[in-house]
């Protein structure tokens, strides 16, 4: 969980984010494609520039983990 302040756009966001493991082998669809324009994979140490600041933070481990509930 991240807890991030964005003082420019007067925002403030709470962010769960959830690890969850494939049980098949099928592909990944975007079933909201009004909302999602597209999806791209990239390796942790390959990541573009431009993250949202929840997901760059939860990578850098600047998070709050409950490793108890998510491994």
């Amino acid at each position: 969980m991240t807890n991030d302040f964005f003082e420019k756009e007067q925002k403030h966001y709470v962010s769960i984010f959830l690890k969850a493991h494939c049980l098949n082998e099928h592909e990944l669809q975007n079933l909201e494609p009004d909302k999602v324009e597209s999806w791209q994979w990239f390796a942790l140490d390959n990541l573009p520039d431009n993250l949202f600041l929840p997901l760059k933070r939860l990578i850098e481990k600047q998070c709050y983990l409950y490793k108890e509930i998510i491994d």
